[in-house]
Parts: C-alpha cells; sequence; structure tokens
C-alpha cells in the first residue's frame, strides 16, 4: 500500500517537472524569439522539456571589430533546476497548466512589458555596435559537464558541436539587468548584459 501511494507522489511529481519544464522552454524561446535569435526551439524542447539537460542558454551579440568576431552583448537563461524541482512538489504546474495552456503566447501575459524592453534595447544595441547576427549558445547541467560520456551523448542527441571561443567586450559591457520570471517562481532567471 505505501508503494502505491510513493509511485502516485513520484508520478505526480515527474508530470509536473514536465509541465514546469514546458513553460519554462516556451519562456525561454518566446524570449529568444523577441531579440531575434530563431534556431533554439528544437534544442529548448529537447534539451529543457524532453531532458533537463540544460541549464543555461545564453544569446550573443556579435559584432565585427578589426575583422574579430566580439560579444557586444548578451541575454542570458538560467534554468534553477532545484527549485524547478521544489516548485514540482507544489501546485504551480497546475495553476499555470489551467490558466495559461492554450497555445497563446506566455512572456506577454506574464510579465509587465518585458519582451518590449528587450526588443527596444536589442534594436539599441545592434545599432551602436554594428551587430551582424545573433547566435545562442548553451551551458550543460553540472552532471552533463562533470561527466565527459554523459556531455558527448547529450551533445549527440541535442544535435550541438563544441563552439569557437568568441571575445567579450567587457570593458563595453558595462551595464546589467537581472531579474526573474514571477510566474515561474524563480525557476528561470534573466539576465541582459550591454
Amino acid at each position: 500500500m505505501g508503494v502505491g501511494i510513493d509511485i502516485g507522489i513520484s508520478t505526480s511529481v515527474a508530470v509536473n517537472l514536465k509541465t514546469l519544464s514546458m513553460f519554462c522552454a516556451q519562456t525561454m524561446w518566446e524570449i529568444a524569439e523577441a531579440v531575434g535569435c530563431k534556431d533554439c526551439e528544437e534544442t529548448l524542447r529537447k534539451g529543457v522539456v524532453e531532458r533537463h539537460i540544460i541549464d543555461t542558454m545564453e544569446i550573443r551579440f556579435i559584432a565585427e571589430e578589426n575583422g574579430s568576431e566580439i560579444i557586444k552583448g548578451e541575454l542570458i537563461l538560467e534554468i534553477n533546476w532545484e527549485r524547478a524541482n521544489l516548485l514540482a512538489e507544489g501546485r504551480l504546474a497546475q495553476v499555470l497548466s489551467e490558466n495559461f495552456a492554450d497555445g497563446k503566447p506566455f512572456v506577454p501575459r506574464i510579465t509587465n512589458g518585458l519582451l518590449s524592453f528587450l526588443k527596444r534595447r536589442t534594436t539599441e544595441i545592434k545599432k551602436e555596435y554594428k551587430v551582424k547576427h545573433v547566435s545562442s549558445s548553451y551551458q550543460y547541467r553540472r552532471e552533463y559537464r562533470e561527466d565527459s560520456q554523459k556531455h558527448t551523448a547529450a551533445m549527440a542527441y541535442l544535435g550541438h558541436v563544441s563552439g569557437k571561443s568568441i571575445p567579450r567586450d567587457t570593458t563595453g559591457m558595462t551595464r546589467e539587468l537581472e531579474g526573474v520570471i514571477q510566474a515561474l517562481q524563480g525557476m528561470l532567471v534573466v539576465k541582459y548584459k550591454w
């Protein structure tokens, strides 16, 4: 009898975590799309929803100086998986599903002008620094980073390759905005540096 209850609870938590992962990935995708990063939908589906591989997505605004690429700004989206696991034990997944699982854009309904701010600021960065392109990169959760076999398998599953290192213009990136998506109760942190 106790085994049945434990299975029910863990199944419920697993379902809730999957639901929270879906809302987190949707939020990340809508933010990425708003700033011109359009190549991340499949990675977010596979690396956040299907398997919890990714803990950080970096969207980089890349310009060219003296024939070399340089990062002039970046938008960092960090998933707090410990917080997500804790939230999966509560009702947040159910509340989000009841109120927002209708296929309409999620972020405009849970934030007060975040996408407008990000779009406006990104347009300014692109003009000011003559940004040539926007790209994304990902950091995997610690368990994947510390185990080379897991890391290699995760890269293969997500279709990732090791990218070249692009220097950051840290002297120019003097401003930073950081916050959490309140509707996800601290599960997703947003950092914008320019």
